[in-house]
């Protein structure tokens, strides 16, 4: 992403599209602020853009300004009704805020009900039964959004579901290689992997 990002800039170019891309590779390299500026410069040349308003949504939300994320968001569906993005989005928002949990799992499901192989509605569809209190159901789509490799907080919640579903030797398995990583991955995984229960004594 740093590497695209400068060649970006070094061309110079501040049309809709080469700002799009602009704010992707910040949004990659975890730079959602002038990942936002980016997007509001390029969606007043081009006002009319459902993806350029799903990204502006994503940035805000990183900075934690979720009025205006939901703005976004309510912009975008108004352009782009059809587009899955915008509800499985606007689930994340709801369950990052840990608020109206039926309505983000009723998108998350109809989202992954439309594109069940879709890695992104897999995560967000297994956070949402997870953050229900369906462990259970939770973990058969958490492992298949873990084994994309694609988001490591799928394998962080499929960990808590086995630990909830009381599967607490699968859990430490998912946790092992999760632990070894630098920074926050590896801190959560180690933190989760030293709160787990002891396992249960065999019958006598």
């Amino acid at each position: 992403f740093s590497e695209a990002l400068h060649e970006l800039e070094r061309e110079g170019a501040r049309d809709p599209g080469t700002l799009g891309w602009q704010a992707r590779a910040c949004l990659g390299l975890e730079r959602p602020h002038p990942a936002a500026v980016l997007l509001k410069e390029a969606l007043a040349q081009a006002p009319h853009t459902p993806a350029l308003e799903i990204l502006l949504a994503r940035a805000l939300a990183l900075e934690d300004h979720l009025e205006e994320a939901y703005q976004a968001l309510d912009r975008a569906e108004g352009l782009a009704p059809a587009d899955l993005s915008v509800p499985l989005l606007r689930a994340i928002l709801l369950l990052g805020e840990g608020k109206d949990l039926p309505r983000a799992l009723a998108m998350s499901e109809r989202v992954f009900a439309a594109a069940p192989d879709r890695a992104d509605a897999q995560a967000v569809y297994g956070w949402a039964l997870l953050a229900s209190g369906r462990p259970a159901e939770a973990i058969p789509v958490l492992q298949t959004a873990a084994g994309s490799g694609k988001d490591p907080d799928s394998s962080l919640r499929l960990a808590e579901a086995l630990t909830q579903a009381g599967r607490v030797e699968e859990a430490k398995a998912v946790l092992a290689p999760l632990a070894e990583h630098r920074g926050d991955l590896g801190r959560k995984a180690r933190e989760m992997a030293e709160a787990l229960p002891p396992p249960a004594e065999p019958a006598k």
